[in-house]
C-alpha cells in the first residue's frame, strides 16, 4: 500500500473524529446563542415593566413635592359626565268600553314620567306580542286581534300627540330642564281603538302587553 493512502478503518476513524469536532462546535455555538437570546428577553420584558411603570406613575398617580424653600405636587383630574334616562311611575291599564253610536272612536290617555340628565336626547319607541298590520294588537282568548293606535306627548302641558307605530318610533327630543318625577308626571301616551273594530268584535275580552323603550341617543 502507499503512503500516501489510508486503509478504510482509519479514513472512517478521522470522519468520525471530524463529525464529533463539528457536533461540539454547534452545541458551544447554540448555547450561546440561546444564552444571548434569552438574556435579551429578558431586558425587553424589564425595559417594558419599567416603561408601564413609569408611565402609571407619572399619568396615573399623584406626585408629592419634595421637601425644601418650596415644594410642588401634582395630581391627576379627570371628569366624567354621566347620561342616563329612566321611564317611571308606570300603571296597568283596565279599559271598559261600551257599544255606542254616538263616539267616532275610543281614546284613553295615560301619564308617566322619563327623566334624564340636561341635554341628553331621547327617543320613544314601542312594540307589542300581537301585531295587526301596522298596528299594535290586544289579543282574545280565540286569537281574534283588536289594533289600536298609539300616540306619543313627551310634555302633558303641550298637549301635541304623535302617532308611533310598530316600525316607527317618536320624534327626537331633547331634556331641557332636570326632573326627578317627585314633583308629578311629565309625559303621556294615549291609544285609540277605531269604532268599527269595537262594534264588529266577536270576542268580548282583550289583552295584551305593551312595551315602551326610551332611549339614549
Amino acid at each position: 500500500m502507499h503512503k500516501d493512502q489510508y486503509s478504510e478503518a482509519e479514513v472512517d476513524i478521522h470522519f468520525r473524529l471530524l463529525y464529533l469536532r463539528l457536533k461540539f462546535l454547534n452545541e458551544r455555538v447554540m448555547k450561546s446563542f440561546h444564552s444571548r437570546f434569552v438574556l435579551n428577553s429578558r431586558l425587553v420584558a424589564t425595559a417594558i415593566t419599567l416603561f408601564g411603570i413609569f408611565c402609571s406613575a407619572s399619568v396615573l398617580s399623584a406626585e408629592d413635592g419634595e421637601l425644601g424653600i418650596e415644594s410642588t405636587g401634582s395630581i391627576s383630574v379627570s371628569l366624567k359626565i354621566d347620561q342616563g334616562v329612566q321611564i317611571t311611575d308606570l300603571e296597568d291599564w283596565d279599559l271598559t268600553v261600551s257599544r255606542d253610536n254616538t263616539v267616532t272612536d275610543y281614546r284613553f290617555t295615560k301619564d308617566f314620567c322619563i327623566r334624564g340628565t340636561i341635554g341628553s336626547r331621547i327617543a320613544v319607541t314601542a312594540w307589542t306580542n300581537n301585531i295587526a298590520g301596522n298596528r299594535f294588537s290586544l289579543i282574545s282568548d280565540d286569537n281574534e286581534s283588536m289594533p289600536f293606535l298609539l300616540e306619543f306627548n313627551p310634555e302633558i302641558d303641550s298637549g301635541q300627540f304623535e302617532e308611533i307605530s310598530p316600525t316607527n318610533g317618536s320624534n327626537i327630543y331633547t331634556i331641557k330642564s332636570y326632573n326627578d318625577c317627585s314633583t308629578g308626571n311629565n309625559s303621556e301616551i294615549r291609544i285609540v281603538f277605531d269604532k268599527e273594530d269595537i262594534m264588529s268584535a266577536t270576542s268580548l275580552e282583550f289583552t295584551g302587553d305593551l312595551f315602551l323603550t326610551v332611549e339614549l341617543l
